[in-house]
């Protein structure tokens, strides 16, 4: 079962322990020198019950023995939040804002990420449930944005978040440097000295910005249904959450926060949930020239 899971959620490879900041402090210490937001029509009540589940699973997390199954609770907890999902996706169109589905979205795959890194054994049915919840998320925003007649949102559009553009760890299998442990990176690291502005891919609403455990502090962008962004290691967020950012803002500057053995940018480009290769997607950069300090 282990295998299993390791296979079906593979962790980033700058990431070596689970989170110790929950999604929901993180937002909370991001909303205590928010800026006004835009009306967005979120559910308050929706995004407390995705906080209250984060932070449960946060502090099972801290208690929890190091590869022992799930416990009973956790599953139930599970359970619980994904009927609090279904019960909202029950809700007419109309009703459901898209904010809170493509949060509910990060939250689901995160948390579920977060878990497998914890436990070694979790409840086949847990896992599916969880991924079927996924892409349940994902056609309702698709049907949104269907019916909000949205330009179609393409990678080829996008620009890199820094630049000159130096990839010092590509996505895919590595060793990862502080583990040692085999695994699969999510995204590239790119060269780029502490305090370097890091600038949005493309125009979009900000779906977190915060501590991100191993990930340190954070910035995750939403582009539309299919294609979201995030930018880890930073030394500062410069965007709140609910707030929409424009290609090419800036919305932090790079560090070493988190599990990082040395400044750079951690940069995932993800389709619906499931990480791809910017390099493989985004247009090649131009030559880097004069490069700042390589990562390590």
């Amino acid at each position: 079962m282990r295998l299993l899971l390791l296979v079906m959620l593979t962790t980033a490879a700058c990431a070596t322990a689970p989170q110790r900041m929950s999604f929901a402090d993180a937002m909370r210490s991001a909303e205590a020198t928010a800026q006004p937001r835009p009306a967005l029509r979120s559910d308050p009540r929706f995004e407390g019950e995705l906080r209250a589940f984060i932070d449960g699973a946060q502090a099972a997390r801290r208690s929890a023995t190091a590869g022992a199954p799930m416990p009973v609770d956790r599953a139930q907890a599970w359970a619980a939040l994904l009927g609090q999902v279904e019960a909202f996706l029950a809700r007419p169109v109309s009703r459901t804002s898209p904010l809170d589905l493509a949060r509910a979205r990060v939250v689901v795959e995160s948390e579920l990420e977060f878990d497998a890194q914890t436990y070694g054994d979790i409840a086949p049915e847990t896992v599916a449930a969880a991924q079927g919840a996924v892409r349940r998320l994902t056609g309702r925003l698709n049907e949104l944005m269907a019916m909000q007649q949205r330009p179609k949102v393409t990678p080829r559009a996008f620009s890199w978040p820094v630049a000159p553009v130096l990839v010092t760890s590509p996505f895919g299998d590595r060793v990862h440097p502080i583990s040692g442990d085999w695994r699969v990176h999510r995204g590239v690291d790119v060269a780029a000295e502490v305090g370097q502005p890091v600038r949005a891919a493309f125009t979009g609403t900000v779906l977190f910005s915060g501590w991100g455990g191993a990930h340190g502090k954070t910035v995750h962008v939403w582009h539309d249904s299919h294609w979201t962004t995030r930018y880890s290691h930073l030394s500062a967020w410069q965007v709140q959450p609910g707030a929409t950012v424009l290609k090419g803002q800036i919305i932090g500057y790079a560090g070493s926060t988190g599990a990082s053995t040395g400044p750079h940018l951690h940069f995932e480009l993800l389709h619906e949930g499931e990480a791809v290769d910017p390099e493989l997607e985004l247009p090649a950069p131009p030559s880097p020239g004069a490069l700042p300090m390589a990562a390590r």
